[in-house]
């Protein structure tokens, strides 16, 4: 299973997981795959391994 976690002092956030994707919620969504990592605007710094 894909594990992230979001490094920011926005707040709480949201996740669910789709079709074996990871989906964040935070202002704007963020995807995490399992080919990589994609940066929201909001985002300032997040992790996926």
């Amino acid at each position: 299973m894909l594990h992230f976690f979001l490094a920011s002092d926005f707040g709480t956030f949201k996740y669910r997981s789709k079709n074996g994707q990871l989906a964040a919620s935070f202002s704007r969504s963020v995807l995490l795959s399992k080919d990589g990592c994609r940066e929201g605007l909001t985002v300032h710094r997040f992790h996926c391994w």
